[in-house]
């Protein structure tokens, strides 16, 4: 008798072994609730050669795709939290009172310097030239930062994560743009100083209440183009609580268990219309129009914070267009277009330095008292119908550090003019491994036909810091056609 029990066990226990390969090899797939994309099926011939990785592929594969697998993974994290308060996921802190945070705000929880006193130059420079190019399009520019949910609820992360005497990247870079003259939102005072919950519990993002509050702060901004325009109050209406939000956060740490966030729900008319279809409040570019919103057009580059905007904003205004697109777009600009917004979640901040804006340079009248032409510039020209992007770094060889703050102009030389445009302190192509270094001397400009008379134009970069250095862009030419120009 005992030994039947023991082989039924062991029979039992080698079934219960091989049940997820049974299940994959019968056809079983799970269902992909990490939303994330999962490994392929690896090829033994790969262009025809043979495929040395092909063992580690297919162990990620079966990684991927065993079977039961977002049911065991959900098992093990609910059982650790449980017992250890501890998270099972890489991407997510248990915080107290069950509270989720994404451990890629941690850095800024503990005010660790990601950013260099540079890197917050070159971003603070990045938004200036936005907004001056705006200023003389007759469009306001506005920036606000969402902030990372540690950054409002402080109290709910574990007592483990000590945090530094010193200032975070962002109160840092609200120093630098405090002379700017830039129009900014400061959403950490204004979420703070909620007495209700704005953000979710289970999620990374604010709740719709919290959106409201940062939807009051945009509408003020809107108000200053004209004051004659009249918005609901949405944080004064009333609303529901109802248990209906899926959060980011317990999806990532417990995949197969459909847990359930509270989520605070308005009644809005949804008089709004998409003008093509919207598959999700992610898609990369969505506009809506309204008949019945305020008579104002706006532009809001966004991240994911401005999910739960999105639905107020559309309510609330004629005509909107929302971008996720990096580097910002500002061909979606129209002649209508009254105000833009810039909104980028905390953590994400250097995202700022990846690419230059897709804007023409503009003009500037200026005279620089050249110091030296002891400049190492290397640089690069891509054409396109409508102009030139030209971008690349300029060191001056005699002075200055890699932590030097520059700001460098293009001289655009033809036979008959010499014009100085601005240029973005992007590293682009191949400078953003080749020149790290040097990110503080890095120069980019998009050209436009349009801006410039006919003619063959050499270029010449001239570096502004401690003292002034000048360098032509050795190999840099290009022809501005007469059907192009002004003249």
């Amino acid at each position: 008798m005992i030994k039947t029990i023991q082989k039924i066990f062991i029979v039992a226990f080698f079934l219960f072994c091989a049940m997820p390969v049974l299940a994959l090899t019968i056809g079983y797939r799970n269902e992909n609730v990490e939303k994330r994309i999962l490994a392929k099926w690896p090829a033994l011939i790969e262009e025809g050669r043979l495929n040395t990785k092909y063992p580690s592929d297919i162990e990620e594969y079966l990684a991927d795709h065993y079977a039961f697998r977002p049911l065991m993974v959900t098992a093990d994290a609910k059982l650790k939290a449980s017992l250890f308060g501890e998270s099972t996921s890489d991407q997510v802190i248990i915080g107290k009172e069950d509270w989720l945070f994404f451990r890629s705000t941690l850095d800024d929880y503990q005010r660790v310097i990601k950013l260099s006193d540079n890197d917050l130059y070159r971003i603070s420079r990045i938004l200036e030239l936005q907004d001056e190019y705006l200023s003389q399009q007759g469009v306001r520019l506005v920036f606000m930062v969402a902030p990372n949910k540690a950054s409002i609820y402080p109290e709910y992360m574990p007592e483990r994560f000590v945090r530094l005497d010193s200032k975070s990247d962002y109160e840092r870079l609200c120093e630098y743009l405090s002379d700017s003259g830039l129009d900014i939102i400061d959403l950490h005072e204004s979420l703070r100083g909620q007495s209700a919950q704005v953000y979710h519990k289970l999620d990374t993002h604010w709740n719709n209440l919290g959106a409201t509050v940062a939807l009051g702060k945009m509408i003020e901004e809107i108000q200053i183009v004209d004051p004659s325009l009249h918005f609901v109050d949405y944080e004064e209406q009333p609303h529901v609580i109802e248990m209906t939000h899926r959060g980011d956060l317990s999806n990532m740490l417990y995949p197969s268990m459909d847990i359930m966030d509270e989520q605070v729900v308005f009644d809005l008319a949804g008089d709004y219309r998409t003008r093509r279809p919207m598959r999700s409040l992610e898609d990369l570019l969505i506009q809506t129009d309204n008949d019945n919103g305020q008579n104002v057009d706006v532009l809001m580059f966004r991240d994911s914070f401005a999910n739960a905007l999105i639905p107020f904003l559309s309510e609330s205004l004629r005509t909107i267009t929302y971008s996720r697109t990096v580097p910002y777009d500002y061909g979606l600009m129209t002649d209508e277009t009254d105000i833009v917004f810039i909104e980028i979640v905390e953590r994400n901040l250097e995202v700022l330095l990846q690419g230059t804006p897709q804007m023409p340079v503009y003009e500037v009248n200026m005279d620089f008292d050249i110091s030296s032409d002891d400049v190492e510039v290397d640089a690069t020209i891509t054409p396109s119908k409508e102009g030139v992007f030209i971008y690349g770094v300029a060191v001056p060889e005699s002075v200055g550090t890699t932590d030097t703050n520059y700001e460098i102009y293009l001289r655009l030389i033809s036979d008959d003019n010499v014009i100085t445009v601005v240029t973005f302190p992007v590293l682009e192509g191949p400078y953003v491994e080749s020149a790290k270094n040097h990110s503080n001397a890095a120069f980019a400009a998009r050209i436009s036909f349009d801006s410039l008379p006919a003619g063959i134009y050499s270029a010449s970069v001239v570096v502004c810091g401690p003292e002034n250095y000048a360098g032509d862009l050795p190999g840099i030419q290009f022809e501005v056609p007469q059907t192009n120009s002004d003249g």
